[in-house]
């Protein structure tokens, strides 16, 4: 069964190299589908690679397979090229976070590292914990550690990050996405009412050129 899924796909680009060897490369989706068949042929072959992590890195990737359905599904080919034309935005948004992070991790040293050493002992376990917080799953063990010792500023600090960590920034993240997948579908639809109305035309074009002859009898 796995040889014959893999002989599908090397059918398939057989195919479209018919089509158009040259317009094949064209195509990012088509380049894709090309590294996955072509780890998959690759892998099982090179048994005479001596160093077996080459190897096993190899035969992982046949695992990728599956991720030709991506470019075999429509919907799910145009969510994951949404998500690649977001990274931009994304990580200036992400930036800003790191920045705000790093910001609120030297106070948080400075405030809480004597309290909660395990939390806030140095920058680095404060950058962690206030990953931790921006996930919203785990930050009330922080939170309460910090409350037993009765600090008066931990519930200011932890209300003011997570409200502009996780609340703004990381829901600006989704945000982002979302507006740049409704402009991929309304451009999408519009594409494909361009290409419906295109054949209609062609189609009227050849309706228009076609004459019914026309059978005249002398009287």
């Amino acid at each position: 069964m796995d040889q014959g899924i893999l002989s599908i796909f090397i059918c398939e680009i057989l195919l479209k190299w018919y089509g158009g060897f040259f317009t094949y490369w064209k195509v990012g989706w088509n380049l894709f589908d090309f590294v996955i068949v072509a780890a998959s042929l690759i892998g099982p072959s090179l048994t005479f690679i001596s160093n077996s992590r080459i190897l096993k890195v190899l035969r992982v990737l046949r695992a990728f397979r599956s991720l030709r359905s991506i470019s075999a599904l429509r919907p799910l080919q145009l969510v994951v090229q949404t998500i690649i034309q977001s990274l931009p935005d994304m990580a200036n948004i992400l930036l800003l976070l790191l920045i705000f992070m790093f910001v609120f991790a030297v106070i948080g040293v400075s405030l809480f590292a004597e309290y909660s050493p395990e939390y806030f002992g140095n920058l680095e376990t404060a950058m962690f914990s206030l990953f931790i917080c921006v996930t919203l799953d785990g930050w009330v063990e922080i939170f309460n550690t910090l409350r037993a010792d009765q600090f008066p500023f931990a519930s200011i600090y932890f209300t003011v990050f997570i409200l502009i960590g996780a609340f703004i920034l990381i829901n600006l993240v989704v945000a982002v996405v979302v507006t740049n997948l409704e402009s991929a579908i309304a451009e999408q639809d519009e594409l494909d009412l361009q290409q419906k109305t295109g054949r209609e035309k062609e189609t009227l074009l050849v309706y228009s050129n076609y004459t019914i002859p026309v059978l005249c009898v002398d009287t």
